[in-house]
């Protein structure tokens, strides 16, 4: 910080015109008249003393005193983070006079160039330096009115690092959240790790931020895309849950479904011995059997020759003895295959039973479990209104459905959330709002 101040009592141009200057050291300032100009918002202020106290004292023949200090001053900024990580900073720095007041001191910027800066020493890892303002005001106090000579430095935050350190793994932790939509929706295990995996990568990060911040009030940017990062996670997390549900209840209709066909097949072994017991009988299908009759022993078939081949019957033996009148002869035309005989109404009547039985459970399978054209038959307009929603809507209880659509959806959902933060933070904020202000 230089000073210039002009006292006619440090005059020496009548004594010499061979010095332009003296140059003092440090240890003539207490024995000089200051006008005591300090930072009054300075929070701490330092006077490098490296070697010795970095004082440079200078009087020129006229009487006019140059004094410069190298000092370090922590002033404050006032910080808006609501465009964090690319807001722009502004520092502040008051100077006045802390033992006079107007009437005795007057404070002004020089005329020329009165703020600069050095290129090489201003380089900083998160800020660029890009604009200095000086100004002079007037202050009221009790004792009366002071002058102020105010600066202001205009610091740009560098968001390059934050991209790495924030908006990467926010975004890699938001596409790891999709890899569920491309396994199987049975792998329920798999499908939970991953997402929670996520979401609480997500959070850690979040908190890591907030650490180097301070505590504000107000939705910062950086708080905007944590809480779209979050909200897209918890999204896959309830598409989990909805696949999961529809999984369960398929799963439980398969099986309602079969034990509903195991009841009906029960009920039609029920129904078809039911219907085999109490079918009616006449009295000549009472006295018939409907078993098949125990045939008769047959002794020994032979070809006799004398009746043209004819085949005959030995003699049926009953009871030891030898009947000529029991030889029961096998022929086409024989009693046992004629169509009124006992025997062969019995085989009949048999097979009538069975072919009534047969169609009675078909008829009843018809009736229990139709097919898909009998319910279409049935119920044509409700099953066209249900096709039509499920062409429009598709088909919302399929958990492959919800796959299908979460990878399609999803990515488009964050590209565009994408498109609309970094033209709204980046785009305006950084470059069309400053344009702009300037030509207004």
């Amino acid at each position: 910080m230089s000073q210039i101040w002009h006292d006619r009592r440090l005059r020496y141009s009548h004594m010499s015109n061979c010095h332009q200057n003296l140059t003092l050291s440090s240890a003539i300032v207490d024995r000089l008249w200051q006008p005591f100009v300090c930072f009054v918002n300075s929070k701490k202020s330092e006077l490098h003393i490296s070697p010795s106290a970095n004082t440079f004292v200078l009087i020129y023949p006229n009487g006019t005193v140059w004094m410069n200090f190298r000092l370090r001053v922590e002033g404050p900024c006032y910080v808006d983070l609501t465009q964090y990580p690319f807001n722009e900073e502004e520092c502040e720095l008051v100077l006045e006079s802390y033992a006079y007041n107007a009437a005795n001191v007057r404070l002004k910027w020089r005329d020329w160039n009165p703020v600069f800066e050095y290129p090489s020493r201003t380089k900083m890892p998160d800020f660029v330096l890009s604009e200095i303002r000086w100004a002079k005001h007037s202050f009221v106090y009790a004792a009366g009115k002071w002058d102020q000579l105010t600066v202001n430095f205009f610091l740009n935050r560098q968001y390059g690092v934050y991209i790495f350190q924030m908006y990467f793994p926010v975004q890699t932790a938001v596409a790891m959240s999709w890899i569920p939509f491309f396994l199987d929706h049975r792998s329920l295990p798999a499908r939970i790790t991953l997402a929670v995996s996520s979401l609480m990568s997500i959070t850690f990060q979040y908190g890591n931020i907030l650490k180097s911040l301070p505590r504000v009030s107000y939705v910062m940017s950086v708080d905007v895309w944590i809480f779209a990062g979050i909200a897209f996670i918890a999204g896959s997390l309830i598409e989990l849950a909805i696949v999961g549900h529809l999984h369960r209840c398929s799963r439980i209709h398969r099986l309602s479904s079969r034990q509903r066909n195991r009841c009906y097949l029960l009920e039609e072994r029920e129904q078809g011995m039911a219907t085999s017991m109490s079918i009616p009988q006449t009295p000549l299908e009472s006295a018939v059997s409907f078993t098949t009759p125990t045939p008769l022993p047959m002794a020994d078939i032979r070809l006799n020759s004398a009746a043209y081949g004819t085949f005959y019957m030995e003699q049926m033996r009953e009871n030891g003895t030898q009947n000529e009148t029991n030889i029961w002869p096998r022929t086409k035309n024989s009693v046992e295959q004629k169509e009124g005989s006992l025997y062969n109404g019995g085989i009949e009547w048999q097979r009538k039973i069975k072919r009534r039985k047969t169609s009675a459970v078909q008829h009843q399978n018809f009736e229990r479990t139709p097919t898909r054209i009998n319910k279409l038959m049935r119920s044509g307009t409700k099953q066209i209104r249900k096709q039509f929603r499920q062409t429009v809507y598709g088909n919302w209880s399929d958990p492959v459905y919800w796959d299908e659509r979460a990878r399609i959806y999803f990515p488009i959902a964050y590209m565009v959330f994408n498109i609309a933060y970094w033209s709204y933070y980046v785009g305006f904020h950084k470059f069309l709002r400053p344009w702009m202000l300037a030509n207004k």
